[in-house]
C-alpha cells in the first residue's frame, strides 16, 4: 500500500486491489475509488504529482464531497 502526502485533516493511500482510499481523519468517513472508475488514473496521477499539502487536501476534499 502506498500512502500519499497527508495532513492532519486527511489520509490518502493507494492499495493494489482496493484502489484509491481517502479518509477524513476528523470524521473517520471516507471513500474508495476502484481501479475500474473512469477517473481513477487521473486522481492517482494528481496525488502523485501534488505540489504541497494544500493541493493534496483539495484533492481529498473533492473526493469526499
Amino acid at each position: 500500500m502506498k500512502t500519499f502526502q497527508t495532513t492532519a485533516n486527511y489520509m490518502a493511500c493507494l492499495h493494489s486491489r482496493a484502489g484509491l482510499i481517502v479518509q477524513s481523519t476528523r470524521t473517520k468517513k471516507g471513500v474508495q475509488m476502484k481501479p475500474e472508475h473512469p477517473q481513477f488514473v487521473e486522481y492517482v496521477t494528481a496525488f502523485e504529482e501534488s505540489i504541497d499539502n494544500h493541493e493534496a487536501d483539495s484533492l481529498c476534499k473533492a473526493l469526499l464531497a
